[in-house]
């Protein structure tokens, strides 16, 4: 399920020409429910799950995306529509300690508010530009 849903923001980026594809987001995601799954039944093992922190391993998911986004835009291009690349790694981790804490409808309601909200935004985000670009745009003096 994580593979997929991964996969389904990757090609939601590449679609709204992003950067990054569906095989990042899928790993992305995969990665953060193994360290979910992990964090959640690892101390459990030990016997005494009550002198651990489970939501320690999986709270280091996001300083990690965190890390790693900040190496993207500092050293590859410092431009603001990488930023968008951020910003989709911190959501598919989050849907995915989502999936791997055993919410799996949850995530997929969380998934369908995004193929729900990101198209509005983009009609939005082009609108605005395209009226912005009108307004810039200056006039021509005819001379007779």
């Amino acid at each position: 399920m994580s593979v997929l849903l991964g996969s389904l923001i990757g090609y939601l980026n590449q679609y709204g020409k992003g950067t990054a594809g569906a095989r990042t987001y899928a790993l992305i995601c995969c990665g953060a429910t193994l360290v979910t799954l992990v964090s959640k039944y690892f101390f459990i093992s030990l016997g005494k799950p009550w002198f651990a922190d489970p939501g320690r391993l999986s709270a280091q998911i996001i300083p990690t995306l965190g890390f790693l986004a900040t190496f993207i835009l500092w050293f590859v291009e410092s431009r603001a529509e990488w930023i968008s690349i951020g910003v989709n790694m911190w959501l598919a981790a989050l849907v995915d300690l989502i999936i791997g804490s055993g919410f799996g409808l949850r995530a997929l309601l969380a998934i369908g508010f995004v193929i729900l909200v990101l198209p509005l935004i983009r009609t939005a985000e082009e609108r605005l530009r395209y009226r912005t670009a009108a307004q810039d745009k200056p006039t021509e003096k005819v001379e007779p």
